[in-house]
């Protein structure tokens, strides 16, 4: 550290942590009713929501998530089950025709 500090005397003044959002859970509020203190209206949401570190959001319900994702939280949902049918799709028609068996065993010769 010290190395790093001989060869570089300035970092250590412009480097510094910063956080985006306290490590106790914040509560988040519509700004349509009345706030409490200690909360953070926002317009965006019509639900209170608690947001812990990292910006996780803590106990929500489905339909919470589904006004939070919107569209994006939809579509990685059905994104999924696509690509997690066509997989099995695809091993299923390939253990059939027998080309899996020689992908997965190295040693034995399949051809």
């Amino acid at each position: 550290m010290n190395v790093v500090h001989h060869f570089f005397p300035s970092l250590k003044r412009n480097v510094k942590r910063t956080l985006t959002i306290s490590q106790a859970p914040v509560l988040l509020v519509s700004d349509r009713g009345e706030v409490p203190p200690g909360a953070r209206p926002v317009p965006y949401l019509r639900f209170n929501a608690r947001v812990g570190y990292n910006s996780r959001f803590i106990g929500l319900l489905d339909d919470d998530y589904q006004e939070l994702g919107g569209v994006e939280y939809r579509a990685l949902t059905v994104l999924l089950w696509i690509v997690s049918g066509v997989s099995a799709f695809l091993l299923h028609l390939l253990t059939k025709i027998g080309i899996y068996e020689c992908m997965v065993s190295i040693t034995s010769a399949c051809y």
